[in-house]
């Protein structure tokens, strides 16, 4: 079974890449709530989201 694959949003929470719906305005769309990405935080997450769902698909 396939591991849950994590990405640090901003200094509050991690983000479940599993549940990542979209990306609309600086936000990450989970299960329909828009999570802000912080600016610092920005590329390491995109990198990892966009490895994460070039692996799954």
């Amino acid at each position: 079974m396939r591991e849950c694959i994590f990405s640090r949003g901003n200094k509050g929470y991690l983000i479940n890449l599993k549940h990542v719906e979209a990306i609309e305005e600086k936000c990450a769309v989970v299960k329909g709530e828009k999570l802000l990405i912080s600016r610092p935080r920005m590329n390491d997450f995109m990198r990892d989201l966009t490895k994460y769902w070039g692996e799954v698909e």
